[in-house]
């Protein structure tokens, strides 16, 4: 695997490339630059499979130098100290990236990850994330569900709940699609946390919209309204019923 690292902070460039060779020796380091112009001839130069790039450069952005490209065809991975919403932003728009500093674990993840990837998919998140970030914070309508062999732009409002499957998580729709994605469901609950969806259970993340009713049933249960019932655990029972409460749902 061929990458090149555009970074415009030496120290970043040099701490993500020192990394690299310690604890990823399958991956060579073709080249770094530091500017939208020198990222763009060292990509043109050596045809990378992998580009690890900063969000913001000296001369310009890294969609500046995405732009530049007629066709991508190599895989993207962000590094940046960019806003708490710009991350929000990867994370709906499935984009893998790495937050400064690097931590060690989160690289070997994101470049596990890349073994699924193609730059197809690159380039389609790509079109997805700019148009994200380009919305007003709370503003976001749609996420982007990536499995390994498809990628899915969902609608928030259609997601009904989302299920813990080991390290993956099942979402159902209301159209009765169902969609299987290898992400745990603690990084959905971050991501939606703040679109009317609540955990009511290690195992289960439901779409406040669709509930019907809470019941004692089988412990304490949420009913929703494609008639699934899905479990309210006693730890998150009073905080379930109090919203209720607050929303007049009953």
């Amino acid at each position: 695997m061929r990458v090149i690292i555009i970074d415009d902070e030496e120290k970043a460039r040099i701490t993500l490339a020192n990394y690299i060779k310690t604890y990823c020796p399958e991956i060579d380091i073709a080249a770094e630059a530091e500017s939208v112009e020198t990222g763009f001839q060292a990509i043109n130069l050596h045809k990378p499979d992998v580009v690890f790039l900063d969000i913001m450069l000296s001369d310009g952005s890294g969609f500046n130098l995405l732009k530049r490209f007629k066709q991508i065809d190599f895989k993207i991975i962000f590094v940046t100290s960019y806003s708490q919403y710009a991350i929000k932003a990867f994370r709906y728009s499935a984009f893998d990236y790495l937050l400064k500093p690097i931590d060690i674990d989160e690289l070997l993840t994101v470049i596990e990850r890349l073994k699924l990837l193609t730059a197809a998919d690159s380039a389609v998140k790509l079109d997805f994330l700019e148009n994200t970030m380009n919305h007003p914070e709370g503003t976001l309508k749609k996420i982007v569900l990536a499995t390994h062999n498809n990628l899915y732009v969902v609608d928030l409002d259609d997601i009904i709940c989302c299920d813990a499957e080991d390290n993956y998580t099942m979402f159902y729709l209301a159209n009765e699609t169902r969609i299987l994605v290898p992400r745990t469901l603690k990084d959905f609950e971050e991501i939606l946390h703040d679109h009317h969806f609540f955990r009511t259970h290690k195992s289960h993340l439901v779409n406040f919209k669709f509930i019907t009713r809470y019941t004692n049933e089988d412990g304490g249960c949420v009913v929703l309204k494609n008639g699934k019932m899905i479990p309210v655990s006693v730890r998150k029972k009073d905080a379930l019923i109090q919203l209720i409460n607050e929303t007049g749902l009953h």
